[in-house]
């Protein structure tokens, strides 16, 4: 299992599809919620409070698989989290 530190990461995150906001609505749902709880728990472990949607957060790269995250992915990621009340971005 691949670490940032010492969090550990989940299966998901060296899967490169989920780098890429998928087009079926019931698949970006599902990914949308994996992204929220990753960044959520991820955030919660490093005792993070505000994460910008420009800056360069470790999650919204891989270099292992050589993805990274679109504006559009950090958009829509972060939004999910703001929506739930946690924090602004």
């Amino acid at each position: 299992m691949q670490k940032l530190g010492d969090f550990k990461l989940p299966h998901f995150f060296n899967y490169p599809p989920y780098f890429t906001l998928q087009p079926v609505r019931d698949i970006r749902e599902k990914q949308i919620q994996l992204w929220k709880e990753l960044i959520l728990e991820y955030c919660r472990f490093q005792k993070i409070f505000v994460v910008g949607l420009e800056e360069d957060f470790p999650l919204f790269s891989n270099t292992v698989i050589e993805r990274f995250l679109s504006h559009e992915a950090r958009e829509a990621f972060l939004s999910a989290v703001v929506s739930e009340g946690s924090f602004f971005f």
